[in-house]
């Protein structure tokens, strides 16, 4: 099987974890990088988080420190919801492994360089990384296949104001800044995770799978979005999914912007679908039994 190369960009996050866990048990990618970028909870903890996933899941897989936000319009993380660890009621005492030498922008560079195949970068977290290395190597352009990015909404709507979501809002300059670069990026917007939730008999089913379900269900027992009230919602999986069957979405094309209009709107994205001038893929629809079915396998497979 040819696999595709692909780099992880996360702020682990119970989301993230779940995201993670599908693609580590994905036969079709081939995961040559992981970085961790401050977000759902401080940096040195969503490091930690990575450390510690690739370790129980016995993934030799490497880890960079990234960076977090510096911001003007930076908000707080987002602990109340994903706990002060970022993984809910998880919880874990030790990591023995450790991060790579170089940090996350030298590694991706490094590691895009040395792809015999362009690599597709996912970013699951605030976009402060990915920023950084288009704008300190504005050559790697041409070593990347596509950024897929989960962030935004095609609605215009906010999970942390009413019209902001938070990996825009969180670093919204670097937000722009990869929104304004030339390399092909596709959005997969909080919608997504919203329509594609895990429901009460959902979590039942992942629950009793195995030990990684019993590690899902855990980590999600108090992880709620305001918008899915009596399920998990999938944003990060969701990202992840369309990199390993995009079959799942539907997609069209957009002119995006990030509203700064005012401070009410910072980090709203604003998409133009009739544009002649389209800057974005966005993803519209998902087959939520296609999606779900990839996350049942998930689990089951990987032990």
């Amino acid at each position: 099987m040819n696999k595709k190369p692909i780099i992880i960009d996360t702020d682990p996050g119970v989301d993230d974890a779940l995201a993670l866990i599908t693609a580590f048990a994905a036969e079709n990618l081939d995961i040559k990088l992981l970085t961790s970028v401050g977000g759902n909870v401080k940096l040195e903890r969503t490091t930690l988080n990575l450390l510690h996933l690739t370790e129980i899941f016995g993934k030799d897989i490497p880890v960079a420190i990234g960076g977090t936000s510096e911001s003007k319009y930076k908000i707080s993380d987002a602990s109340n919801v994903h706990g002060e660890c970022g993984l809910g009621r998880y919880g874990y005492t030790r990591v023995n492994r450790k991060p790579i030498k170089d940090d996350a922008v030298s590694a991706i560079y490094d590691t895009l360089k040395n792809s015999e195949q362009k690599v597709t970068i996912v970013g699951i977290g605030p976009e402060t990384n990915i920023s950084e290395l288009l704008l300190k190597h504005p050559d790697s352009k041409q070593y990347i296949e596509e950024i897929v990015l989960m962030g935004g909404s095609n609605l215009g709507r906010g999970n942390v104001t009413d019209y902001a979501e938070f990996n825009i809002r969180f670093d919204v300059e670097s937000a722009m800044n990869v929104l304004h670069s030339s390399v092909k990026k596709v959005y997969v917007p909080m919608e997504m995770g919203h329509e594609a939730f895990l429901d009460m008999q959902d979590m039942e089913r992942i629950k009793n799978t195995n030990k990684v379900g019993e590690m899902v269900s855990t980590m999600s027992e108090e992880y709620r979005d305001q918008h899915v009230r009596n399920g998990v919602a999938t944003h990060d999986s969701c990202a992840i999914a369309y990199v390993i069957d995009k079959s799942i979405f539907k997609t069209k094309k957009a002119k995006m912007i990030i509203d700064m209009t005012s401070e009410e709107r910072i980090g709203c994205t604003v998409c133009d679908y009739q544009s002649n001038a389209p800057n974005v893929e966005i993803c519209l629809d998902i087959n939520k039994s296609k999606f779900k079915n990839l996350i049942f396998k998930s689990i089951e497979n990987l032990s």
